[in-house]
Order: structure tokens, then sequence, then C-alpha cells
């Protein structure tokens, strides 16, 4: 299960059952149809405020002896996207595989002035769009400093397909 809470917001699709979901052993992870934003950390905090609103309670990512639940966040989506993709391995980075992965801004004021060992909270509950300093797949920078290494293409094909779709004048 794909889920996209800003998008399930936005269209006023109501709140995923997600404890209901895991209670079933369900397997999850989180998407985005970049209708809004693109920031996975900000899917997760957006499902985790959902599930405290229904619930009245602070354990939608808990895990027991496992104390930091902005990590088990992270470790939840990761594994089942992961698998997702054809790739079965349990560990986050696999030595001679492509490298793919989302870098953030360790000098964000909270980030910079947090231990170590609280990153995970600080990024899932604190960061927006502009703490991510890029994506690398397979190795390669595909965005940079916030810019796309195809921008220029990718705007211009936006940009013609809004224009056709005439739906925003």
């Amino acid at each position: 299960m794909v889920l996209c809470p800003s998008t399930e917001g936005n269209l006023g699709d109501g709140i995923f059952r997600f404890h209901d979901f895991k209670a079933l052993n369900g397997k999850w992870s989180i998407g985005t149809d970049s209708h809004v934003g693109l920031n996975p950390f900000e899917e997760l905090r957006l499902l985790d405020y959902g599930q405290r609103l229904i619930s009245h309670k602070r354990d939608t990512f808990y895990v027991s002896r496992k104390a930091d639940r902005g990590f088990n966040a992270i470790e939840m989506m990761w594994q089942t996207g992961k698998k997702a993709m054809g790739n079965i391995t349990n560990d986050f980075f696999d030595v001679g595989k492509p490298f793919d992965t989302v870098i953030m801004d360790a000098n964000m004021p909270l980030v910079k002035n947090t231990s170590e060992k609280h990153w995970c909270n600080t990024y899932v509950y604190s960061s927006d769009a502009s703490h991510i300093l890029g994506t690398i797949v397979g190795g390669n920078w595909v965005v940079k400093n916030g810019v796309n290494n195809d921008f220029n293409a990718i705007s211009s094909h936006f940009n013609k397909t809004l224009k056709k779709l005439a739906s925003r004048v």
C-alpha cells in the first residue's frame, strides 16, 4: 500500500485507517503524485498527525524496544518501498549496488543543534522541502540544490501540457 497523505487530504479522501491496517500486518510506504509536494518526511508527518487526530494517541510509528519514532517511520516506509521495487535486502545501502538516496541539510539549525540520535525525529517532524539538498539515483545526482538536472526540458513539457489542458485559464 502506498500512502499519499497530502494528496488524500487535498482530495478529501479522508484519513487512512493506518492502525487497523498495521494490526493486520499491512505493509506500506509513502508516495506522492507531486501535486503539492515531494517531501517524504512531510508525508510521514501528515500520516502521523492524521492518526493522532483520530486515535488521540502518539503511537503511530511505535515499535517495541525502538523508541525513535522518526527512525521507525523511515524504516517502515523504506522497507516496503524497497521491496515494491524488487529489492529484498534489509540493508539501507548495499556495497557494489547502485546508490540511491535523498541528501538532507545537516546544517538546518534544528539538526545542527540536535544529537545524532534525534536526527530522524527532527527530519520527520521539523523539515520541509527546503531542507532537501538533492537526490542521488544510481550514484548520480538527479536533483542538486533543489534543481533537477533536466529542469529545462521538464519545465518546457510541463508548460506545454498546461497550455493544452487550458484548465488554469
